[in-house]
């Protein structure tokens, strides 16, 4: 009986361990139930957003983002509860495609550390996945212009991912899905291609479609960094059509801390009438509103206004400091359907920026020349001068047609030269050299022709009259207030050819005589008044001289007088 029951429990034993491993394989997911990007480098006072994905059965749960080296220590720092902004983290969920993200602003270096995606999970342990998030002083090993790249059904995207790491393996790849690496064949649709030269490598997503919207991530060495593609639809109405020129703008610029920058922002023609805004923010998502062209305008030291006759409005931002730096977005607000966008990213930097211009309005005259220079710190970056929504030249390019850039790299400086101007060059342009630019302004002034009326000094001779008559003479001037140099004629009349009754001296003025006569005998008449002032004065002085001088002299005359009887007195008494 004792062998039978021993052998019964070494027969049900592996069956219960069986039994409890299915309960508990039941009730907790497996290892990929959640996912993220493993090493992200960020330079400081940057902003990054952090995708976590995970299983759809965990749609309607928790999620939390905690900081720690250790999961058992880790110090929950935001939830998609409570609290969902925490400083300058923030969290958001997003159950339809089964993902949340973190996006931390303002980066510091001590930010730098272990970060964990969490989903709870009650009764049960919480699943999590950690990541590693350095913020650097100085350029990271892998980074890109925007984490926000939005493309249209049918159209292509292009993100550059840059890397210092040019010999490391440089890959582009879909969140929970496959990767394409920079050598291998074109697999469908996604192509890289590697840039060594500007240390850079370049993906192309071509014939797109909705189902490509989502998460992906440019990838070198250890380091990832996340990438967010957003697929409009392919309208057919005219006047709600998304397509990649409806907004577009510069996309990057750097300025120095305390200066100041105006932003140009151009938008179809169809807009004209449409309101526009300016709003903050790496993910449109989140994307929070700082000024409209309807209310406010204004919004601190930022401001909005909007030119319908060009299809541009402007926004400008004074006194800048670190915590503008940032990605904005240059917005046209479409009711019903979603608003055109266009993104950029401001860098606001304590030193001398990598590119900078002496002012950002320049102005010409028709016919004339104007001259913009461009300094830069990297000489030996790509420097081109563009129109807004047109071509560009570039500083080792022939002349395209009457612009030209000579490149000073003594100076670190490149020179825009604008011959022969006409009114259709008024407009934005902008610098640019490497990633950077820098929008500049050209104004174009029309010529004026200007009449100047002068005269001659009247004179009388004894055998003929010198009398001044009005000329006109046509002269071209910059603008209507410069002063042309004047022409006179003299006209010597016989005194017999002139009538009796003529007034020499009236008919001989002009208005503009008539206006500055009276201010010229005003002046002359306070001027003598002044001399006259002063000579009295100094006659005034004179005379009390004088007199002060024989006072003195009487004084001693008198002392000397009667200083002799008692000198005299002296000697009789001795």
């Amino acid at each position: 009986m004792h062998t039978h029951t021993s052998g019964y429990h070494t027969l049900m034993a592996p069956i219960q361990l069986l039994f409890l491993s299915i309960i508990f394989l039941s009730v907790r997911p497996g290892a990929g139930a959640v996912s993220t990007v493993s090493n992200v480098a960020v330079q400081n006072g940057r902003s990054v957003t952090i995708p976590c994905h995970y299983d759809k059965k965990y749609e309607k749960h928790e999620k939390y983002w905690c900081r720690g080296s250790a999961w058992n220590t880790c110090r929950t720092v935001v939830r998609t509860d409570f609290p969902k902004v925490e400083g300058d983290t923030s969290i958001s969920d997003d159950p339809t495609h089964h993902v949340f993200t973190v996006t931390i602003k303002y980066l510091m270096e001590r930010d730098t550390g272990y970060y964990w995606c969490g989903v709870e999970i009650k009764g049960v342990g919480d699943e999590h996945k950690y990541l590693y998030l350095s913020v650097t002083a100085e350029s990271p090993g892998l980074w890109v212009d925007q984490q926000e790249v939005t493309g249209v059904e049918g159209g292509h995207v292009s993100v550059q991912c840059h890397t210092i790491y040019p010999s490391s393996m440089k890959k582009w790849c879909r969140a929970e899905g496959s990767c394409v690496e920079v050598n291998s064949a074109k697999p469908g649709r996604s192509e890289i291609k590697d840039n060594h030269s500007e240390n850079v490598f370049i993906v192309m997503m071509r014939e797109l479609n909705r189902e490509d919207t989502g998460w992906y991530w440019c990838a070198t060495g250890q380091l990832q960094i996340p990438v967010h593609i957003t697929v409009f639809q392919k309208t057919t109405t005219t006047t709600v059509t998304t397509s990649a020129d409806s907004v577009s703008t510069v996309s990057k610029v750097a300025v120095q801390s305390g200066r100041s920058v105006t932003i140009p922002c151009h938008y179809d023609k169809k807009y004209e009438k449409h309101v526009k805004y300016w709003c903050r923010e790496s993910d449109w998502r989140m994307c929070r509103i700082v000024v409209h062209t309807d209310f406010p305008k204004v919004k601190g030291e930022t401001s909005i206004t909007d030119d319908p006759t060009h299809h541009v409005f402007t926004v400008t931002i004074k006194y800048l400091t670190g915590r503008d730096t940032g990605y904005y977005w240059c917005c046209v607000e479409i009711k019903g359907v979603g608003d055109e966008r266009k993104f950029l990213y401001l860098d606001v930097t304590a030193g001398t920026p990598g590119l900078w211009v002496d002012q950002q309005e320049v102005t010409g005259v028709e016919g004339g020349h104007a001259s913009v220079q461009c300094h830069t710190n990297y000489p030996s970056s790509m420097k081109k001068w563009c129109r807004a929504e047109g071509s560009c030249v570039t500083v080792n390019s022939a002349k395209s047609g009457r612009s030209e850039i000579k490149d000073d790299r003594s100076e670190n400086v490149f020179i825009v030269t604008m011959r022969e101007l006409n009114r259709e060059d008024a407009g934005w342009y902008w610098c640019a050299a490497g990633e950077l630019q820098i929008p500049v302004h050209i104004t174009v002034t029309q010529k004026t022709t200007t009449t100047t009326v002068t005269t001659t000094t009247q004179c009388v001779t004894s055998r003929a009259l010198c009398t001044s008559l009005p000329v006109s003479t046509a002269t071209t001037s910059a603008t209507a207030t410069k002063l042309s140099t004047s022409k006179m004629l003299a006209v010597t009349i016989p005194w017999s050819s002139l009538p009796p009754t003529t007034t020499y001296n009236n008919s001989a003025l002009t208005s503009l005589e008539r206006t500055l006569g009276p201010l010229r005998h005003t002046g002359v008449a306070l001027v003598f008044l002044i001399c006259s002032a002063v000579a009295f004065w100094k006659i005034w002085r004179y005379r009390r001289a004088q007199h002060s001088r024989k006072n003195r002299e009487d004084v001693g005359r008198y002392a000397n007088n009667t200083a002799e009887p008692c000198n005299l007195l002296t000697m009789d008494v001795m």
